[in-house]
């Protein structure tokens, strides 16, 4: 018995499909509805369809296929609704795009992390105290302010060309990293870290754009990559430049009118105050270091209060033109993918998102995120904006002012071992980021982040009472330090994901707190180390670690109450909301959730 026309015609396609193997799939996948009418009209097209089809149709609703086994002819008569897609992009093709990502991610982790290492030097070469170059460092969190509440924006705006903007971006970072340890005045060196940070901003709105467009529903993998080659880069960084920093000078002790100093492969000149009970008789030795001791004893050991002062030997500005250099080279990259995608559809995977009620009222309504409650959202935006100005701002402060307070501190490390020990904070950092990744499967976040504050005040006390005596301490309290703060920014979002959905306003309203919280508290970091030494690093620990826990418990006790947006709700009244906010084919929708409940 010879079929009807409809369904030979629809059999004939799918068999060519299948033979062909280069099954087409849409620029931009519909939305749930649309999907449910499709199989509708389906049926009433071919009201001959066998149970078995049928059954067919309704599982590829549920497995979220937007194609729904209609022919070409089909959708695009559906144009008003959804786009016809193009084929899909080769594998080779989606592992060449993410490849480039990684390797940007990688090189902003290698200009990032130069900073920390070489803050003393960059000091010394503006003639700054901590204060001052803190207020330099406070450029970058100004920059990736700017950049995050922008650039999501224009990278919507200009989609077709995002690989230019990030092209763009990593120009920035070239421009940036180079010229960073060439300023000579504190105001130069801050505009060219709002340069830096306006990459990263820049970057993070248009890599996350891409990722989520090559990969669709599998873009978590790629996007924790991503993050992860931002922690190699990071622990290359300070080992990449270790060789060109500048020599650091330790006066230890005076032990019978003779001052003993340790010291690396130093060059320069040293004026040490010879005293036996009087302060004068200043002997020159041989200017780069001037170390000031004060001694009114004239016997036994007694320490001497020391004032360093990098000397001229750093040579630090060839370390970040080679991180400069790797930028162009990404920037080269960039724009060979910019021309080699011109003609390819960026929406590879991008879900269409219902223009119903999404005016710029309803988009800014905190109500909008938090399942209609607008008091909650409201309160939810507030609290989650301290939160991560703790969470981020501690996080800033452990990259760039580690190095400085081993090195300079009363822990007196070497240039090689402060700088080895900035590379394994960066590789712990890094593998909490992966640790994170597989707890995240069978732990809440709730758990994961109310163990990592532990640690966190437990690590910041021990440091504030033992790592001035003893240097193992040091090494096992930064690496603990390292390993739970990596995956803390992950965790907070995945935890602010269970209570409120995470949309473009809640994201930005995350980044534009982490940025404050860079900024806010490298500055006052700058001011506390002017004032009462570098050995107050582990006490800016201490209350940062306490704040993080003040502001998660608030959050919990406001979340709690509202209760996760993942609740089960009857479908009844789902369909009774979407009829009071006037969304219409309500019965379009019952009939198919009624058909896939049977099923």
């Amino acid at each position: 018995m010879d079929l009807p026309n409809n369904e030979t015609s629809d059999a004939q396609h799918n068999k060519e499909i299948n033979k062909n193997n280069s099954v087409d799939i849409k620029d931009k996948v519909p939305l749930e509805d649309v999907n449910c009418k499709m199989v509708k009209e389906k049926e009433d097209k071919n009201p001959d369809l066998t149970t078995k089809e049928k059954e067919k149709d309704t599982a590829k609703i549920e497995a979220g296929d937007p194609l729904l086994g209609a022919s070409d002819s089909t959708m695009n008569g559906k144009a008003g609704e959804y786009e016809v897609a193009k084929r899909p992009a080769p594998m080779k093709y989606l592992m060449a795009m993410q490849s480039l990502l990684v390797f940007a991610y990688f090189c902003v982790g290698i200009s990032t992390s130069f900073t920390g290492a070489s803050l003393p030097d960059l000091r010394m070469r503006t003639n700054s105290n901590w204060e001052e170059i803190s207020r330099a460092l406070v450029g970058r969190g100004a920059g990736l302010f700017i950049g995050a509440a922008g650039g999501g924006y224009v990278c919507d705006r200009f989609e077709r060309h995002v690989y230019a903007l990030l092209a763009l971006a990593m120009t920035l970072e070239a421009i940036g990293t180079t010229a960073i340890p060439l300023c000579p005045w504190i105001w130069a060196m801050l505009v060219m870290f709002v340069v830096q940070g306006l990459c990263e901003g820049l970057l993070g709105a248009g890599s996350a754009k891409l990722i989520f467009h090559l990969w669709g529903k599998k873009a978590s993998p790629s996007i924790y990559a991503a993050h992860l080659a931002f922690g190699g880069g990071a622990i290359c960084g300070p080992q990449l430049l270790r060789p060109f920093l500048g020599t650091h000078v330790h006066a230890s002790k005076r032990k019978n009118n003779t001052s003993e100093f340790e010291v690396g492969s130093y060059s320069g000149n040293i004026s040490v105050p010879m005293v036996s009970s009087y302060l004068g008789n200043r002997t020159e030795i041989s200017s780069g270091y001037t170390i000031v001791g004060f001694h009114n004893m004239t016997d036994g050991d007694v320490d001497l209060s020391t004032k360093m002062v990098p000397g001229d030997d750093s040579t630090i500005e060839y370390a970040y033109a080679v991180g400069g250099a790797l930028s162009v080279v990404c920037t080269i990259l960039l724009i060979f993918a910019q021309c080699a995608t011109s003609k390819r559809p960026l929406d590879i995977h991008k879900e269409q998102k219902s223009t119903r009620g999404k005016d710029l009222r309803s988009i800014l309504n905190p109500g909008t995120c938090a399942q209609g409650n607008t008091k909650f959202g409201f309160l939810m935006f507030i609290i989650m904006f301290f939160f991560f100005i703790h969470l981020v701002g501690g996080e800033w402060v452990l990259d760039k002012f580690i190095f400085a307070f081993v090195s300079e501190g009363r822990v007196h490390m070497e240039v090689d071992e402060a700088t080895l020990l900035m590379s394994v904070y960066w590789g712990f950092f890094t593998g909490g980021r992966a640790l994170g990744i597989v707890l995240s499967n069978w732990v809440k976040p709730l758990y994961t982040l109310s163990v990592q504050m532990i640690i966190h005040l437990t690590a910041g006390i021990v440091l504030s009472t033992e790592a001035c005596s003893n240097k193992t301490v040091v090494w096992i309290m930064i690496c603990l330090l390292g390993l739970i703060t990596g995956p803390y920014f992950p965790g907070g979002m995945n935890w602010a994901n269970v209570y409120l959905e995470m949309t473009g306003v809640a994201v930005s309203i995350v980044l534009m707190g982490s940025s404050c919280g860079g900024f806010i508290y490298q500055w006052v970091t700058g001011m506390v180390f002017q004032q009462y030494g570098l050995d107050s690093f582990t006490f800016v620990i201490v209350i940062d670690a306490a704040c993080v826990i003040v502001t998660f418990l608030c959050l919990n006790l406001v979340a709690r109450r509202q209760g996760s947006r993942f609740k089960k709700r009857p479908v009844v009244e789902e369909i009774s909301e979407k009829t009071s906010l006037g969304q219409p084919e309500i019965e379009d929708e019952l009939d198919c959730y009624m058909r896939v409940t049977q099923v």
